[in-house]
């Protein structure tokens, strides 16, 4: 007897002592009914959580029972039951039903196991939903609850799904312990979903089957606010022929999956026109089967659903995870939709770090990458890998500050841009392979700089920082500086000429840090005074040993300086004598900016041909019939033809000199012959502007 026998009724309690205080009792008898009332409270605070009506409870089922009266005030729908018999044990879940229809009240539960045919005894929790001493904690479900083991052995999933029903009805989150439970199919989640474990490694649902693991499913076509919430599980799938995802999405907003672990579908995570999604924290890691494609795989489109309309995949921020695997084609497959970032995260072999197409602004940022065998690590294109369908260009693509190491041994790149308009690829580091290739010619305006490449150590790359046909990197905004190496050593001196392991970004003018690369001595700064495919030449004051490093130090894209003007003959140029000789220029991109005086105190009368001006310090640009037209502001010491008063000149496509021309009213523009400089001295004071293939 407890005090659940006790009566409301102070006289009732008249009972033989101790379980009563019946009138006339001896003095020995008062001291028994104070113990066993002492005793049965404390008792009841072993045990405060759970309450003991006194009811009787008649075995109906394995997860009901009967008790007579109208008592489901007592037993109301969500309260937590402990159940105990002999034979059943100790028996723990939640009150699912509790009904009377006369003269039982029936109450079923979802619990841990099985009710047995004997004689049981219930205890109720004493704290409910609608306590609000108890609620925040009390909103929570618990998978054992409704009869989940987790032993790696049981099938759970009719449990785990119960519950996920049962916390969907009743707005609870649900809790999936320590432990590792089977699931032979998928289970679906509702609005509203807040499913946890206690840490991604120790809470594991292992699904068996070929499909999907957990469904978020909703309306294709249209925003769902799905609120869903995902963490701190291992969503593992150990079929090697699975064609599924780990978790899928279709149509939902507010998704949100962190610290959790993956492996084993084709694709670890499927976004199919989700919205304000977020995968944080997690870990992707491939599976022993071969059928795997990607981590992460953003849908544009219907190839995994029916009818869905591209460009509904929007606002996705994939942070700070690790992708680990060796055999997967794509960590990222994003076949496109509108505000993609990519931040913070790790890539860890496997073919391509990121797959990218119809992607409208898209951001790839703080990134690590390493020991990929793709002949692109990075893939900026416009057509679906998934349906050889084209979906436009990437738009305002930004690729910065990430850290690519991708050891290809000169195969491939660490970026290739196939199809991009607009963007920025700035501050990388690159090692191991090219960094930058612009594939085609179907880009445009992506601005280049700051990028590095290792020269130093013995991983020290010889790969161009950047690559691609003179017309694919016409397109773009390439204002990267030169970073590389001379694997042989220079000696001090004049004109010296320099084979570096890649000529990118090196060109005449070029001004170029140079040091040696074991402890950074002998450091200068050099300007480029010619150059050939494979060769540069510069004047250097002191002697670098092999291997030294070569750094760009100005933007290739501006500079400035002095140049020569010589006057000469197109046959013979002749040695003449000068009083001013001297040249100016400013270059910004492709476009030069000249000046040059001309004032000659005695000519060479062996000069012969035609009149030129050569030493412009950049060709013209290599166009043809692209002729670059120069204007002579001032001139004298020339006596030109009858009926010529004009003096010009012309730069012929890829040449660096001016040819004269002279020209005047009913003639046709013609050469200048030395003949008509019959004096020995003469001037020329000219600037212009032309275009350049040296940027």
């Amino acid at each position: 007897m407890g005090i659940e026998s006790y009566s409301t009724t102070p006289a009732s309690n008249n009972s033989t002592p101790p379980n009563g205080a019946p009138e006339g009792m001896a003095p020995s008898k008062v001291n028994d009914i104070i113990r066993q009332v002492m005793a049965d409270t404390r008792t009841q605070w072993e045990t405060p959580e759970w309450f003991n009506w006194g009811d009787t409870l008649t075995y109906a089922s394995a997860t009901s029972f009967t008790i007579s009266g109208d008592v489901t005030a007592r037993y109301p729908v969500s309260r937590r039951m402990w159940i105990s018999g002999a034979t059943t044990g100790n028996v723990y879940g939640i009150i699912t039903a509790s009904s009377y229809s006369a003269p039982d009240t029936t109450v079923t539960i979802s619990a841990t196991g099985s009710l047995q045919s004997e004689a049981l005894t219930g205890y109720v929790a004493s704290l409910t939903p609608t306590n609000p001493s108890y609620n925040s904690i009390y909103s929570i479900a618990n998978v054992k609850d409704f009869g989940a083991v987790g032993d790696g052995i049981t099938d759970d999933t009719t449990k785990i799904q119960n519950a996920i029903d049962y916390t969907n009805t009743n707005n609870l989150s649900l809790y999936i312990p320590n432990g590792t439970y089977i699931c032979s199919s998928n289970l679906d989640i509702y609005q509203n979903t807040n499913i946890f474990g206690s840490k991604k490694r120790k809470s594991i649902l292992q699904f068996t089957h070929t499909g999907d693991g957990i469904n978020s499913t909703w309306p294709i076509n249209s925003s769902t606010a799905a609120n869903i919430s995902i963490k701190d599980l291992s969503i593992n799938n150990n079929n090697l022929l699975n064609t599924g995802g780990g978790f899928v999405d279709v149509g939902g907003s507010f998704v949100d999956i962190a610290r959790c672990y993956f492996s084993g579908w084709k694709d670890n995570i499927i976004l199919d026109q989700s919205e304000v999604a977020t995968i944080d924290l997690c870990e992707f890691q491939q599976g022993d089967q071969t059928t795997q494609r990607s981590q992460i795989w953003i849908v544009n489109g219907a190839e995994h659903s029916v009818g869905a309309l591209k460009n509904f995949t929007n606002k996705i921020i994939i942070s700070r995870n690790q992708f680990n695997t060796t055999n997967t084609l794509y960590q990222i497959l994003d076949e496109g939709g509108v505000m993609h970032t990519i931040t913070g995260n790790n890539f860890n072999a496997g073919g391509k770090a990121l797959y990218a197409c119809g992607v409208n602004t898209l951001s790839f940022v703080d990134n690590e990458s390493e020991g990929h065998t793709s002949s692109r690590c990075i893939s900026i294109t416009d057509s679906k890998i998934t349906a050889s369908e084209y979906v436009g260009p990437c738009q305002a693509v930004k690729i910065e500050s990430n850290v690519l190491s991708e050891y290809l041994n000169g195969g491939g790149a660490s970026i290739g841009i196939d199809a991009a308009i607009g963007g920025s690829i700035k501050s990388n580091g690159f090692a191991g392979s090219t960094g930058l290739v612009f594939d085609s010619e179907k880009s445009a305006g992506m601005e280049v700089s700051n990028n590095t490449m290792l020269v130093t150590s013995s991983n020290r790359t010889a790969f161009p920082i950047f690559d691609g046909t003179s017309a694919a990197l016409a397109k773009h905004i390439i204002k990267q500086t030169a970073m590389t190496y001379s694997a042989s050593s220079v000696t001090s001196g004049s004109a010296k000429v320099i084979t570096p392991v890649t000529m990118s970004a090196i060109k005449v003018g070029s001004k170029l840090l140079c040091y040696n690369e074991t402890d950074g001595t002998n450091s200068e700064t050099i300007k480029v005074l010619s150059v050939t495919g494979t060769t540069f030449t510069a004047d250097f004051a002191s002697a670098k040993n092999a291997n030294f490093v070569i750094i760009g130090i100005i933007p290739d894209d501006e500079d400035s300086g002095a140049w020569t003007p010589v006057l000469a003959g197109t046959t013979t140029p002749g040695t003449h004598t000068y009083n001013i000789q001297k040249g100016t220029y400013q270059r910004r991109g492709n476009l030069v900016h000249v000046q040059g005086t001309i004032d000659i105190s005695s000519k060479d009368a062996t000069w012969a041909g035609n009149v030129k001006v050569t030493g412009l310090p950049f060709a013209q640009t290599n166009i043809s019939n692209d002729n670059a037209t120069v204007s002579m502001a001032l001139w004298s010491g020339f006596t030109l033809a009858a009926s010529y008063q004009v003096l010009s000149g012309i730069i012929s496509p890829a040449g660096n000199e001016i040819n004269l021309r002279k020209s005047g009213s009913g003639v046709a523009l013609t050469t200048v012959p030395v003949s008509e400089v019959p004096g020995s001295v003469a001037s020329l004071y000219f600037n212009f502007s032309y275009h350049t293939n040296d940027d």
